[in-house]
């Protein structure tokens, strides 16, 4: 997941809030600090997994909270923590990536293919959420 590392911070790079430096074992922050990211970024990859693998989680909650058996009170807790969790993953996959695939049904596998969504369509979806 992406929250087990300092690669939560990438929509944070590239502007006077944080930098990397280089050497040692940043360059995968570097090139994104300098706008110059490559297909080969292994921070960038884990991080587009990380993000879709919990929006697959929270859409599997919110597709399927109707079939719980646990009291009102859990389900909603669950429900609430699956929107806010699907809206931070966008919010962040928007900032780094811009139009990214839009997914707010449960599916067993992600189809990355799909056309990208627009921002807009993107953070009405956060905002729903």
């Amino acid at each position: 997941m992406i929250y087990n590392s300092s690669w939560q911070l990438v929509p944070f790079l590239g502007g006077d809030d944080i930098t990397s430096r280089t050497g040692s074992n940043k360059q995968d922050w570097v090139e994104v600090d300098i706008f110059g990211a490559t297909d080969g970024n292994v921070g960038l990859a884990n991080d587009w997994a990380g993000y879709y693998a919990a929006i697959r989680a929270a859409n599997a909650i919110i597709s399927n909270i109707q079939y719980s058996t646990a009291d009102k009170s859990v389900n909603d807790d669950c429900l609430g923590q699956a929107y806010f969790y699907r809206a931070l993953c966008y919010s962040f996959l928007t900032r780094i990536w811009g139009k990214v695939p839009l997914l707010d049904k449960y599916s067993g596998d992600i189809d990355y293919t799909i056309t990208p969504a627009g921002v807009g369509d993107i953070y009405a979806l956060i905002v729903r959420d």
